[in-house]
């Protein structure tokens, strides 16, 4: 743990002045040894400039997970790292609520939903002095306020008690459980989806905020999906598993779907460590495609497989998996040498996410009367290779260009377009279209393949 030591410094010569000044040149000295500073008596407000970026993480390098802090800091600092304020004096008004608000800088909602003060002394009158500071300065009628805040978690400022949270929690936990039939699968109507990805949400942020309670058990985790009522695999649903159906449903309807889930756009905060077995799931994979192949019933299996790819966050890799398996329980020819080993299933993914890749590519020349194949599918490949899901990354060369020039010189497209739609466009709503169902098309592959 790297750790910072820094309180005032003056030139009087009182002995406790002096003494302070003793202390501070030994914090001086074992932060040079931590850190590979030479701060001394002539450079003090760069030692304090130094611990101050350490403690926001704003330099590069090792930065401090604790900071003892006497007579600094109190006003004019901002570090929404800074998590917990630990007071061992008594505190009152105005040097209260300064103290107290250097945790109050929020970093992100999700992983510091608020500042946590831990007070070591007379804690009865600590929460009375607090209560009069906050009245006076935490609300903006003060000056017309009389009495004491009877509830301060009431007014905003103060968050509620961990029961309160928890309470709040397991109402969230118990509406996902009614409405995914408990912890199962995810509701098929958009409406209930919504709901469903709200609820989500909801959680989510709640367990971050669960988790910046001292009741909260880092060495034993478990506890709170205990108080929650849940187990950790229903945790890896909500988090996971329900979490990436929605946003692959959504992927899938682009253009009628009608869901909000920006906020299932986080990173996921698990009750507990959860670790995703891949060779569990390529092992899963290969049983399915050998079932089927002795024409057995790969049902049962094939759910198991599809429940373990649900909790993937690589949603590529997870939709080239299923597409696989999907292609093997629909009857298709995957021309692999049987049985299929655990150990050759990445191959297989990878070499038949390629071919679909390759037959997309081909769809798309034919959809808009591309002739030239060996020019088109290079063009093609050199914009895919550079593309960036939802980026506007697509005319930075040539190659865009060069393919409608492909198209439209002689009119190519009339002749050679598949879809009569395409055949009866003017070169000008050619190009058009053209421009807006490649940036399409480009997402589509960059996000499957």
């Amino acid at each position: 743990m790297n750790v910072a030591v820094t309180f005032s410094y003056a030139t009087d010569n009182s002995e406790h002045q002096l003494e302070k000044n003793r202390g501070l040149r030994r914090a001086m000295d074992a932060y040079n040894a931590t850190f590979g500073t030479s701060y001394d008596d002539e450079t003090v407000d760069g030692y304090f400039k130094d611990v101050m970026n350490r403690l926001r993480g704003e330099d590069d390098g090792p930065k401090l997970d604790l900071v003892i802090v006497i007579d600094q800091l109190l006003t004019g600092y901002d570090a929404p790292k800074v998590n917990t304020l630990y007071v061992d004096r008594t505190l009152a008004g105005a040097n209260l609520i300064q103290a107290y608000s250097r945790t109050n800088r929020i970093d992100n909602h999700k992983d510091k939903p608020w500042g946590i003060i831990v007070n070591y002394r007379w804690p009865e009158t600590s929460k009375r002095l607090m209560d009069a500071a906050l009245k006076v300065y935490a609300n903006r009628e003060s000056a017309s306020v009389q009495g004491e805040l009877d509830d301060p978690g009431l007014s905003g400022v103060v968050a509620e008690d961990f029961e309160k949270t928890l309470s709040v929690a397991k109402k969230v936990v118990n509406e996902i459980r009614e409405l995914s039939d408990g912890f199962t699968e995810v509701p098929p109507s958009e409406n209930a989806k919504q709901e469903l990805a709200n609820l989500i949400s909801k959680y989510g942020t709640k367990v971050s905020q669960l988790k910046q309670y001292t009741e909260y058990d880092y060495d034993r985790p478990e506890k709170l999906c205990h108080e929650l009522g849940i187990s950790e695999d229903n945790d890896n649903w909500i988090n996971n598993s329900a979490r990436n159906v929605l946003k692959d449903w959504a992927a899938k309807h682009p253009k009628d779907n009608v869901l909000d889930l920006s906020m299932l756009d986080f990173d996921v905060e698990h009750i507990a460590e959860v670790k995703i077995n891949y060779d569990y799931i390529a092992e899963l994979l290969a049983q399915v495609l050998n079932e089927v192949h002795e024409g057995k019933d790969a049902q049962e299996t094939y759910g198991t497989f599809v429940r373990a790819t649900d909790q993937l966050e690589d949603r590529r890799l997870a939709g080239q998996m299923k597409d696989t398996a999907d292609a093997a329980m629909n009857g298709e020819d995957l021309n692999v040498k049987y049985p299929v080993h655990p150990n050759s299933v990445e191959e297989l993914v990878r070499q038949r996410a390629k071919n679909n890749r390759q037959n997309a590519v081909a769809d798309f020349r034919h959809h808009w009367g591309l002739v030239d194949v060996m020019t088109a599918d290079l063009l093609i490949d050199k914009m895919l290779e550079r593309h960036t899901l939802d980026a506007d990354d697509l005319r930075d060369g040539e190659e865009l260009s060069q393919l409608l020039g492909m198209a439209t010189k002689g009119r190519v497209y009339k002749q050679a377009a598949e879809d009569s739609a395409v055949r009866e466009l003017s070169p000008v709503k050619y190009r058009n279209e053209f421009r807006a169902a490649f940036r399409e098309f480009a997402d589509y592959v960059v996000a499957h393949y």
